[in-house]
């Protein structure tokens, strides 16, 4: 008969039944649990280790359970709270431990670069933004880029934007629909004051590779005899050309903005 770890430690055996006894039982069953839960973690996670995109139902299924796992064992361990003055307690969770503890790629770093299909890489989207969720849910905010979802998949972004040109029409409208879900969920945690605005707008600039159109330049050619100019007129009218062009460029970042917008709805 197989002995749990707890018969092994001959644990209860040596703490008394008294108060004080009682309280230690309880502390270690609780140590216990964070063993065992501890332990189911690194036998899911030693799957991935020999993961391929062969086992992708299987990979899917050890991570979701993996996950209900690891949500637990986060808040316990990891979730700190400050408190304020008034006694209120305010969640304080580092974004790259929740990186780095929720989304380890589903092909190490060691392997070569996977082959995806379309049908493969929509399997490890529909995970990825399956984690994304149930971390917003149960930890904190948390932002799905094209950048952080390559890395997850275990390919580069150069890799990934290099799908858009290879010629699969199923690819590249795979690939546009991811663009536009990120940009999408980014757009709304920044709108909810949840994400720096500017930062977010930046680097959804770059992965998507967004070029802003150049504003036309404008060449105003001033010519008067010297008796007869008004330098003030000339100021007003150069004042009026710059708000002018800066209204415009602020009306073209609107519309731009719209019809990503539209486009994703």
């Amino acid at each position: 008969m197989k002995l749990s770890k707890r018969q092994n430690y001959g644990i209860f055996s040596t703490i008394g039944d008294g108060k004080m006894g009682r309280k230690r039982k309880e502390i270690a069953e609780e140590a216990f649990e964070v063993l065992d839960e501890r332990e189911k973690i690194s036998t899911l996670e030693k799957f991935y280790a020999d993961a391929t995109l062969d086992n992708l139902p299987e990979l899917v299924e050890n991570k979701k359970e993996e996950m209900v796992l690891k949500l637990d064992d986060f808040q316990r361990n990891y979730v700190r709270y400050k408190v304020d003055r008034s006694g209120n307690k305010t969640k304080v969770v580092n974004p790259y431990l929740i990186s780095t503890y929720f989304f380890k790629t589903v092909n190490p770093v060691h392997t070569k670069v996977p082959l995806y299909t379309p049908e493969k890489l929509s399997i490890v989207w529909d995970l990825y933004m399956y984690l994304i969720e149930q971390v917003n849910m149960w930890i904190a905010p948390f932002n799905p880029t094209l950048s952080h979802f390559c890395k997850f998949a275990g390919i580069t972004l150069t890799t990934f934007n290099s799908y858009k040109t290879n010629g699969d029409d199923d690819m590249l409208t795979l690939c546009n629909k991811i663009c536009d879900e990120t940009m999408n969920s980014n757009f709304e945690l920044a709108q909810n004051k949840l994400l720096n605005e500017k930062t977010t707008m930046s680097r959804l600039k770059v992965e998507n590779q967004i070029v802003e159109k150049e504003q036309p330049k404008v060449n105003v050619n001033i010519t008067a005899k010297a008796n007869n100019v008004d330098l003030n007129e000339i100021n007003k009218r150069l004042a009026e050309i710059q708000k002018f062009n800066k209204k415009t460029k602020e009306l073209d970042d609107k519309k731009t903005k719209k019809v990503i917008i539209d486009e994703k709805q």
